[in-house]
């Protein structure tokens, strides 16, 4: 990423974090896209309680309102704040922690770097390793920087 690139991210990560804690949210990822038709900038907020339809509008409606004269940003964008969403990958401790009671299938390594694939639900988060419970009697506490791979396993279907 040039060094142009970056500058904007970080001004619009100091804009927008604020805002994101006002309403009770965690800034979770920002991307800056742009081609040759368009320039976007993605928002992904969350916190362990969820992300309403209100916090998102109110953080799009006030960014928007700080850019008002293209301070922020010196040029037309579409702008997309949302939540991380169930097919977003489990990437740091607080993707997991907002996670926790939920089933994930997770690919790491293992001792000598053999590779593991383990699926199980979210127990718990502790600094640097994640607990899940792969059956009734076994927990795995799993080292989050090993992790290659962790998503959510979803289940489509009627509710027990």
């Amino acid at each position: 990423m040039n060094e142009r690139k970056m500058t904007l991210l970080n001004k619009i990560i100091q804009a927008i974090e604020p805002l994101a804690v006002k309403y009770g949210q965690e800034l979770v990822e920002v991307t800056f896209e742009e081609n040759s038709h368009d320039k976007k900038l993605k928002v992904i907020v969350g916190s362990l309680k969820g992300v309403g339809i209100k916090e998102l509008t109110s953080i799009t409606k006030e960014f928007n309102k700080l850019n008002e004269a293209n301070v922020i940003i010196p040029f037309d964008f579409s702008l997309d704040v949302s939540s991380p969403g169930l097919d977003r990958l489990l990437q740091t401790g607080s993707d997991f922690k907002r996670n926790i009671d939920r089933e994930v299938s997770i690919k790491h390594k293992g001792e000598n770097d053999v590779m593991h694939k383990d699926s199980g639900t979210i127990l718990e988060v502790s600094g640097t390793n994640v607990t899940i419970r792969v059956s009734k009697n076994e927990n795995k506490q799993i080292l989050i920087e090993n992790i290659i791979k962790a998503k959510l396993v979803i289940k489509i279907g009627k509710r027990k």
